[in-house]
Parts: C-alpha cells; sequence; structure tokens
C-alpha cells in the first residue's frame, strides 16, 4: 500500500514540491545559522548581478569599464590565492611531510 501512494505521489509531482520545500527549508536555516555565508551570499548576489548588469551593457568603445572589470577580476583572483597561500606558510613543512 505504502509503494502505491509513493508511486501516485511521484506521478503527480507531490514528492517534488516537497523536496523543494525541504531544500528552502534547509537553505533559510543556514542562512539563520551562519551570519557569515549569508552575508557573503549577499555580497555576491549583488557582485554578481552588478557585473552582469555592467558587462552586457558594454561596448567595445568603453575602455575605462574594460579596464575596471579587468582590475576586479585580478583582484579577486589575488585575494583568492592570498588566503590559501598565506595559512600554508604557516605550516611547518616537516609536519605537512609527515601526513602524506
Amino acid at each position: 500500500m505504502k509503494n502505491i501512494k509513493e508511486a501516485c505521489r511521484d506521478v503527480r509531482g507531490v514528492n517534488t514540491i516537497e523536496n523543494a520545500l525541504q531544500d528552502v527549508r534547509f537553505g533559510l536555516r543556514m542562512l539563520v545559522k551562519r551570519p557569515g555565508f549569508t552575508a557573503m551570499a549577499v555580497v555576491s548576489l549583488a557582485v554578481g548581478i552588478g557585473l552582469n548588469s555592467t558587462l552586457f551593457g558594454l561596448s567595445p568603445a568603453d575602455p575605462p569599464t574594460i579596464l575596471g572589470s579587468s582590475l576586479l577580476v585580478i583582484a579577486v583572483a589575488l585575494l583568492a590565492g592570498y588566503f590559501p597561500a598565506r595559512r600554508a606558510i604557516r605550516i611547518d613543512p616537516m609536519t605537512a611531510l609527515r601526513y602524506e
């Protein structure tokens, strides 16, 4: 009987809706539990929307915007490499080699 109920729910799409609602609830709990994650999600969305509107409204004869966008991408790439490198510098090489 339980299998028949599950099959009917799958056909009607009820499980899909329930799964989507569970995912939304989980996401909201994560946003409430971790304010740092929430801040980074909001900043990422804002930067993504801003870059999207800037780059798609760009004409080829607009060097300052192209230069600014390039510098922004370079700065983000440098920051993305800086923090792991700073963390790796603190580790003693012999300790790292022992764990390999």
